[in-house]
């Protein structure tokens, strides 16, 4: 799946657009129509909180998706003057009318390289790595069935190369936002 993924450049360092590229992700890789989709900062969760809502489709319920950051760390040049590593923890519930919610660890590695010109302008690549944990302590039935068996182990391991470039606001879509 092709993702369009954006990035803000300000003095030479780069912030990812939370919102707009979860957003994006989303409408990739898990096909739905995404609704709403806000990145904000809370107290409960310093690091940061995105919330994605997708539409309800034929006779499937409307799903929500809370990912909170529990821990993030980088490694390497902020000044994006040569290749800077993040590692974040990230616990993600899937929320559905009438199901029980589903919670897992998302533990996501992100190598960037610095950023460079080519005929389009000015970008960012980046590898990205994501590994998929069922961490669950209220597990019940086949999902605590689901989750002895993976003892701890990833359930899932996922590698995508982003390319980021900025865009302008305009480009942004409405359901993009930060709170």
């Amino acid at each position: 799946a092709r993702v369009r993924v954006c990035a803000c450049v300000c003095v030479q360092q780069v912030v990812q657009d939370r919102g707009f590229n979860g957003a994006e992700e989303a409408r990739a890789f898990l096909s739905g129509d995404v609704r709403a989709c806000i990145f904000s900062a809370p107290e409960s969760a310093p690091h940061g909180r995105l919330s994605l809502e997708f539409a309800a489709e034929g006779d499937e319920p409307s799903i929500q998706v809370d990912i909170v950051v529990e821990w993030c760390g980088a490694q390497g040049a902020p000044a994006m003057r040569s290749t800077y590593i993040t590692s974040e923890l990230l616990r993600q519930t899937v929320r559905m009318p009438g199901n029980r919610d589903e919670v897992s660890l998302v533990e996501s590695l992100t190598r960037y390289e610095p950023p460079s010109r080519d005929e389009q302008g000015l970008l960012v690549r980046a590898r990205n790595r994501i590994a998929l944990y069922l961490d669950d302590p209220s597990a019940k039935g086949t999902q605590a069935q689901r989750q002895a068996l993976a003892a701890g182990r990833a359930v899932a391991v996922y590698d995508y190369a982003w390319v980021m470039r900025p865009l302008p606001s305009a480009a942004i879509p409405s359901q993009s936002k930060e709170a």
